[in-house]
């Protein structure tokens, strides 16, 4: 049995997408799904122009069912698992040398993000398995305090550096039935 990976999925297609707007607008710019990190350069082969890095990961306690979930199975019923919606908080943050390129690629990104109501993800042009084909995700711009602001980088432990942060909306994880314990 496969299982879907459906936080790589929603940070995959934003990656993605967003490739697919630069490039349409003859920006030359790479987005990588990568962390930020204060101990390795800014442009390493494989990171990318622009990063996206998952900050946090939120349970989306209003979708959550009330009353247990059984399945009709040949002997009667058994037991699952409830899927679970997540919201995923993301970092995208500018690697660019230049100061005036790193603004011009943040401001980018909010505009194209900002055009599309949901972006729609298709996880078969991934070579992905399992559930749905199709994912809509809705992507909100998150405001951050000048404190959260100054928390986040000391955490990172990195140079502030242009960045914007998104809350991807309810991302389905799915149900599996439960299994018995090894012991």
């Amino acid at each position: 049995m496969t299982f879907p990976f459906p936080i790589y999925d929603a940070l995959k297609a934003i990656q993605k997408y967003l490739e697919q707007m630069f490039g349409r607008d003859g920006y030359d710019w790479s987005v990588g799904l990568n962390f930020i990190s204060k101990d390795e350069p800014a442009n390493n082969d494989n990171a990318g122009d622009l990063f996206v890095t998952l900050l946090r990961v939120e349970e989306e306690t209003s979708r959550k069912p009330q009353l247990p979930l059984y399945n009709k199975v040949e002997k009667g019923y058994e037991m699952v698992n409830p899927e679970i919606w997540l919201n995923l908080h993301i970092l995208i943050t500018s690697q660019a040398n230049d100061y005036g390129t790193a603004l011009q690629q943040i401001s980018r990104v909010v505009y194209w993000v900002n055009s599309i109501p949901s972006l729609k993800h298709n996880r078969k042009d991934d070579g992905g398995n399992g559930g749905t084909d199709i994912t809509n995700y809705e992507l909100v711009l998150e405001s951050l305090t000048a404190e959260q602001s100054n928390s986040l980088w000391q955490t990172l432990g990195s140079k502030m550096v242009p960045a914007v942060v998104y809350k991807i909306h309810t991302v389905e994880v799915g149900a599996l039935a439960y299994t018995k314990t090894p012991y």
